[in-house]
C-alpha cells in the first residue's frame, strides 16, 4: 500500500485583528506564518506534517478531541473584500494524483477540485463523461 504525499498553504491574506486570529491559530493548532511584522501583519496558513490542514484539535479542559473545518476558523476574521485562498495538492506514487482549491471572503466561498476537469473537458468537447479514462489505477 503507497503512501500519500502532500502539501497545503494558503496565500497571504489580512486579518482584521491580528491578536484574535493568532490566539485562534494556536488554539486550532494550525500553523501560519506572517510576511510583515508591523501593524499591516498579513498571514499564510500551512498544512501539517501529513501535507493536509488540521481538522481537530485536542480540547485538555474535556480532553478530547474537536473537529473543526478550518474555513469556519478563518472567515470571520476577515475582513471585507480580503480573500484567502487554501490550496492542497499531492499523490499517492503514481495512482491518485489530489489537488483541490477553495476561495473565500467572509461572507462567500468557492472551490474547485483537479477533478472538476473531466466534466468540463466533457462538455467543452462534447464526449460522454464515462468515455474519459481517469488519471489513476
Amino acid at each position: 500500500m503507497a503512501n500519500w504525499y502532500g502539501t497545503s498553504r494558503s496565500n497571504y491574506f489580512k486579518v482584521k485583528d491580528v491578536e484574535a486570529f493568532t490566539a485562534d491559530m494556536d488554539k486550532h493548532g494550525i500553523e501560519y506564518a506572517t510576511k510583515f511584522k508591523d501593524k499591516n501583519d498579513v498571514f499564510a496558513v500551512f498544512g501539517g506534517d501529513d501535507g493536509f490542514f488540521n481538522s481537530s484539535y485536542h480540547d485538555e479542559a474535556t480532553d478530547d478531541y474537536v473537529d473543526f473545518e478550518l474555513i469556519d476558523v478563518i472567515m470571520p476574521h476577515l475582513p471585507d473584500n480580503e480573500v484567502c485562498v487554501l490550496q492542497s495538492a499531492g499523490a499517492e506514487k503514481l495512482r491518485y494524483i489530489t489537488g483541490y482549491a477553495q476561495a473565500f471572503t467572509n461572507k462567500n466561498l468557492i472551490q474547485i477540485s483537479i477533478d472538476d476537469i473531466y466534466e468540463k473537458a466533457a462538455k467543452e468537447f462534447n464526449v460522454p463523461l464515462d468515455s474519459i479514462s481517469q488519471a489513476s489505477y
